[in-house]
């Protein structure tokens, strides 16, 4: 039972906390789990980059580079789309690691600040709880 407005105030804080400590270590679950297993989450993938025809219907507004693409035989152009697929993948594994690991140390540091929060009112409300 609840005896004074302290332990009230630092019962409602422990509730909030709380609240805070999951909502910020799901967060930092998620990018945890984008940073080491980045196969296990859904990335968009450019379409264009699975067959000759779709490479060919995604550059179609450029038109120099169609040009020399027409020029081209099937195996040159699938040695091309292979290359750019490579060095666009490159680019958004970098992209998401760098995003993942700068989320990592975002949430965790208010993980942390919301965990010690949680502690010092946790302590208040134990301190008010005892009898003068």
């Amino acid at each position: 039972m609840i005896k004074n407005l302290l332990q009230l105030y630092s019962l409602l804080s422990c509730l909030i906390y709380t609240i805070l400590c999951l909502i910020f270590a799901g967060f930092l679950l998620n990018h945890s789990t984008i940073y080491f297993f980045p196969d296990l989450k859904y990335r968009s993938y450019p379409y264009h980059f699975d067959s000759n025809s779709e490479y060919l219907e995604h550059h179609k507004h450029q038109d120099e580079f169609y040009k020399e693409l027409k020029k081209k035989s099937d195996n040159e152009i699938i040695e091309m789309r292979l290359q750019q697929q490579k060095e666009w993948e490159k680019r958004e594994n970098k992209k998401t690691f760098s995003r993942s690991k700068e989320g990592m140390i975002y949430h965790g540091q208010w993980l942390f600040l919301s965990l010690v929060f949680l502690v010092i009112h946790w302590g208040i409300y134990k301190k008010s709880s005892k009898p003068c």
